[in-house]
């Protein structure tokens, strides 16, 4: 066995599934093992399961090879089983089906079973879309009325269908679904997953017999014995090759086709006999007057003739076949020597010109011609040896001159963006520098550019949350910005009474889509976002259509807004054209905010997108009337803030929570050390939230009680009430380093040196005695100076600079002679 260890490059590539089940945050590789997830976390018959567990060896060709399982699943009845989760296109390699029966002999050995699953499992019918449905509905919130009132009337009942539930209460069908979904979640009500999609004539129930195995086999027999059709194979499809149509080609060649479709129709029915010389020549003549159009050659008009009848009469037969024209293969007699220059110049990292590259070619065929005596070579032209270059595949050409990153970018497949189907199934986020600076409120100088923070819906388009500051991008930021996301925000239009509309978008995030910024990688999002079951996905370096919208938002509101600004900075320096932005800036931080808070609301939630297909106010809520998200109430909101803060894991110790360089410390926390730190120790490791904007107090969670407490800061109160986590640090730094500026290096480095002049006078002493004593004082005390020992030096070094010992004065030596005195008092700690 072994245990994986994930690099880097593989680590940029995976999407982090937050389950419920285990308590825990699932890390996958591909988006197949990711809906995975949701079979697995729904599946009555899995207890629990985990990613990359650990792996073991198999033999294949000869080798020790190490294999990690994508899963290990535990059922209830606790066997365990391992899943091997592959597109089906990858199954069809004969390399990965010999290899995957030597991974499973090994995985028997273990007393496991290793099965194969594809997407023709995960992805069949509407069973993985309703799993995702309860997993919007799950995570931290509370019963609302409306659940309350659905749960009632279930009871009473016991079965029922979700329309009756609507008509009853008369409630719409969307927020019956919702509260149903809910309660689904939380285990209390039961339904039938079938592959038919959750709707209003669905059974729910409070006691429907759920006892269901496992539902997946493994495929990997069924591909061995039955090789699945290229049709079958999702990503090896084959192109149909289509023949193109007249429409497609150019006026001339259309009416080339035309004049030949007219000869041969007048030359037909008028033809007798055969098509030959002698038939068709006395009436090309007449054709052509008749027709006002030039007469081709006899020979030429029997040959489109025989391939018009042999198509079937198809006009596609008739095209000119140009294309044909020419020498295809391009080769020469010194064809080698063309390959030698392009390889050798063209198609390396220096990235010669293609007229250099041709300099080299015909300074070869010199070279070469000099040992041959008969049928030199000749040379090819300039524009042959272009023609030859040009004719390489671009995707070649760009990867040997600018490397594999560089051709992927350029020459790359684009990939299919997710597609949303409800508000806020995926919510895309990202941070830009603003091109614009603002001035303070009061002070009214300027401040530079501020960073902001978006949230976008893919379903709607409409932006979901911000935040601007002047702190580059860090946690902080994804904070105030998925927190605004997620609350309400009827506040910012009672502020600003001369909005027109509101800004109704709001509530639970299902999955949060953002880039590899390191800020996204931190422990505190993760830890944050599990409780609300919102799953992070990661955009793969080098596939922007994973995450579009966001990035175009950026430069609609640069465009429709900050650049027609006085104090804008351009995307571009060049684009200024003696423009300064620092002398012109009028616009205060304030003031921008109604600005931005206007044109996002007014206008840009108002517009309809380029195609006129959908205006993001009206979309969003279109989809929150089939399926509303959900929300958060106050008492919500601020468990939301307090698992949003900055994850830290401390021990409490007598005196509290030591954190940041300060003190926690609280009678509720004292108790609880004292409870459930006489039973074991590791009780009193507690996982703790600060809020980076206020410092006054931190949150820490008891474990043993599931739930936090506020502990309040009490080294400083002044100091610490209403300060944020960057001043601390920031005043942290400042003190460092005034401590540093006290420091005198000359006098700490003549002192040092002091030091290690004595021990060496004391080392000449003891080796210059003639007479060997027992005891070991001085020496001693050397040994711990210079930490004599197994894991470090094992002998006392004796410094080089003799002078330096004789440079001591009478007085000094007098002081030396005390040594022994001075530090007998002196113990270790």
């Amino acid at each position: 066995m072994y245990v994986r260890t994930l690099k880097q490059s593989q680590v940029k590539n995976i999407s982090k599934f937050m389950s419920l089940k285990n308590d825990s945050i699932i890390r996958t590789e591909s988006m197949l093992e990711f809906d995975m997830c949701f079979h697995l976390e729904y599946s009555p018959d899995v207890v629990s399961f985990e990613s990359q567990p650990q792996g073991f060896y198999y033999e294949y060709q000869g080798k020790h090879l190490p294999y990690t399982p994508d899963f290990l699943i535990t059922h209830s009845s606790g066997r365990q089983q391992l899943l091997e989760i592959k597109p089906l296109s990858k199954t069809q390699r004969p390399d990965f089906q010999s290899k995957f029966i030597q991974k499973q002999q090994a995985a028997q050995k273990l007393n496991l079973s290793l099965i194969l699953i594809t997407e023709k499992q995960i992805r069949t019918g509407h069973l993985l879309n309703n799993f995702k449905l309860l997993h919007r509905y799950s995570g931290l919130h509370n019963i609302s009325a409306t659940q309350k009132s659905i749960i009632n009337l279930i009871q009473t009942v016991n079965k029922i269908q979700i329309n009756q539930i609507a008509n009853r209460l008369n409630i719409s069908n969307g927020e019956v679904l919702a509260g149903v979904l809910s309660w689904q979640s939380k285990g209390v009500l039961q339904t039938v997953y079938t592959n038919e999609m959750i709707n209003g004539n669905s059974i729910v129930s409070l006691s429907l017999s759920m006892d269901i195995e496992f539902p997946f086999t493994d495929e990997f027999q069924k591909i061995l014995t039955t090789q699945s059709s290229p049709a079958e194979i999702t990503n090896d499809k084959k192109t149909e090759v289509l023949t193109p149509s007249l429409d497609s080609y150019d006026d001339a060649i259309k009416a080339e086709v035309l004049r030949r479709i007219s000869f041969l129709k007048w030359i037909k029915p008028r033809l007798k006999g055969g098509w030959t010389e002698k038939n068709l020549t006395p009436l090309l003549n007449d054709a052509s007057i008749d027709l006002k159009a030039i007469a081709p050659k006899w020979r030429t008009l029997a040959e489109w003739h025989k391939n018009y009848h042999q198509s079937g009469e198809k006009v596609s037969s008739l095209i000119p076949k140009h294309s044909y024209k020419g020498n295809k293969h391009m080769n020469t007699d010194g064809d080698f020597l063309i390959t030698k220059a392009i390889n050798e110049k063209y198609l390396t990292l220096n990235r010669c010109s293609i007229s250099q590259t041709f300099k080299y070619y015909c300074d070869l065929v010199i070279i070469e011609n000099r040992s041959i005596l008969t049928n030199k070579i000749k040379k090819v032209s300039q524009r042959t040896f272009y023609n030859r270059i040009n004719a390489l595949p671009k995707y070649d050409v760009a990867l040997k001159r600018y490397g594999k990153r560089y051709a992927d970018i350029h020459y790359r497949k684009v990939g299919k963006m997710l597609e949303a189907t409800r508000p806020l199934e995926y919510v895309e986020i990202d941070h830009t520098p603003l091109d614009l600076i603002l001035l303070d409120d009061t002070l009214e100088i300027p401040l530079g550019r501020p960073y902001l923070t978006i949230l976008i819906d893919s379903y709607s388009k409409c932006i979901v949350g911000y935040n601007l500051s002047f702190r580059p991008p860090s946690f902080e930021s994804i904070r105030h910005a998925f927190c605004n996301a997620c609350l309400d925000k009827s506040l910012i239009t009672q502020q600003y009474p001369h909005l027109q509309h509101d800004w109704p978008v709001a509530g639970k995030i299902e999955n949060l889509v953002v880039d590899n910024g390191a800020e996204f990688w931190s422990d505190s999002l993760e830890d944050s976002l599990l409780p609300f079951a919102t799953n992070i996905l990661y955009n793969k370096v080098g596939e922007p259509w994973m995450k579009p919208l966001v990035e175009k938002f950026f430069d609609l509101l640069n465009k429709g807004l900050v650049h027609s600004l006085p104090g804008t900075t351009r995307s571009r320096i060049e684009q200024l054209k003696g423009y300064n932005p620092k002398k012109d800036a009028t616009i205060t931080f304030s003031l921008f905010l109604d600005l931005f808070y206007t044109w996002i609301i007014d206008i840009y939630h108002m517009t309809s997108d380029a195609r006129e297909t959908a205006v993001p106010y009206f979309k969003w809520q279109e989809g929150v009337t089939a399926l509303p998200p959900l929300t958060y109430t106050d008492e919500e909101a601020q468990q939301l803030r307090i698992e949003l803060g900055i994850l830290n894991t401390r021990t409490v110790r007598i005196g509290g929570i030591f954190l940041h360089g300060l003190r926690y410390e609280s009678e509720e926390l004292s108790q609880y050390r004292k409870i459930w730190g006489a039973i074991d120790k590791n009780n009193l490791t507690l996982k703790t939230k600060t809020d980076p904007s206020d410092i006054s107090h931190i949150f820490v969670y008891l474990t043993n009680e599931s739930r936090y407490i506020k502990v309040p800061c009490i080294t400083d109160i002044s100091y610490t009430s209403g300060l944020t986590l960057f001043q601390h640090q920031t005043a942290q730094k400042l003190q460092r380093t005034k401590t540093r500026l006290q420091i005198d290096h000359e006098k700490l480095a003549d002192s040092r040196m002091y030091v290690e002049n004595r021990i060496a006078e004391e080392v000449e002493k003891i080796k210059s005695s003639k007479k060997r004593t027992t005891k070991t004082t001085h020496a001693s005390k050397i040994a711990r100076h210079q930490d004599i020992g197994s894991h470090t030096q094992k002998s006392i070094q004796v410094p080089n600079e003799q002078s330096e010992i004789k440079k001591l004065n009478k007085n000094e030596h007098d002081v030396l002679n005390g040594w022994d005195e001075l530090h007998d008092d002196l113990e270790g700690f």
